[in-house]
C-alpha cells in the first residue's frame, strides 16, 4: 500500500529519516572524539606517571592501572554506541524503503545511503573490524605501558 507523495506519511518519512541521520552522524562524530580522547589522556596519564619518582609505593602501583581501567570503560561505550548505530541504521533502512517505495516507477536510482551499506555488508563488516582493532590494541598496549611502568620503576 503505497502513500501520494504529497501524503502526511511520506512526508513524516522523510522528516523522520533527516533526523535519523542527523541522530546517527552526531553518534559517529561522538564517537570519533572519544577514541581521540582516550589517547589522549592515556598519553597525557603516562606522561605525568613517567614524572612520579616513588616507584615502589601503593599509589603508584595502582595509579599504573588507570589507563587500563580508562580504556577498558571506553571499550564498553564504544560497543553500547555501535549497538546504537546498528539500530538507528536498520530504522534508516526501513524509512528509506518506505520512501522509494513512493517514487515514480521509471525511478532506477539510489535507495539510500544505508540500504546501500546494507547490500554489500563489506564496508560494515570493516568498520566495525577497524573500531574493534582500535580498541583491543589500544588496550593492549596500556596493558604493556603499565606494566612496563612498574617494570622500570621498581
Amino acid at each position: 500500500m503505497n502513500e501520494p507523495k504529497d501524503g502526511a506519511i511520506f512526508d513524516f518519512n522523510v522528516k523522520q529519516h533527516e533526523e535519523h541521520r542527523k541522530t546517527l552522524l552526531a553518534v559517529v562524530q561522538e564517537e570519533r572524539q572519544m577514541e581521540r580522547y582516550v589517547v589522549l589522556a592515556c598519553g597525557g596519564f603516562y606522561s605525568w606517571l613517567a614524572t612520579q619518582s616513588s616507584g615502589g609505593d601503593v599509589f603508584f602501583r595502582a595509579a599504573a592501572f588507570v589507563p587500563i581501567v580508562i580504556v577498558i570503560f571506553c571499550l564498553i561505550r564504544s560497543h553500547a554506541i555501535a549497538n546504537g548505530v546498528r539500530t538507528e541504521a536498520e530504522y534508516l533502512r526501513k524509512l528509506e524503503e518506505r520512501i522509494y517505495a513512493n517514487a515514480p516507477e521509471q525511478y532506477n536510482g539510489p535507495r539510500g545511503w544505508e540500504t546501500f551499506l546494507a547490500t554489500d555488508g563489506k564496508y560494515i563488516q570493516k568498520y566495525e573490524a577497524s573500531q574493534n582493532v582500535f580498541w583491543y590494541l589500544l588496550l593492549g598496549v596500556t596493558t604493556c605501558a603499565s606494566f612496563a611502568f612498574l617494570w622500570l620503576k621498581a
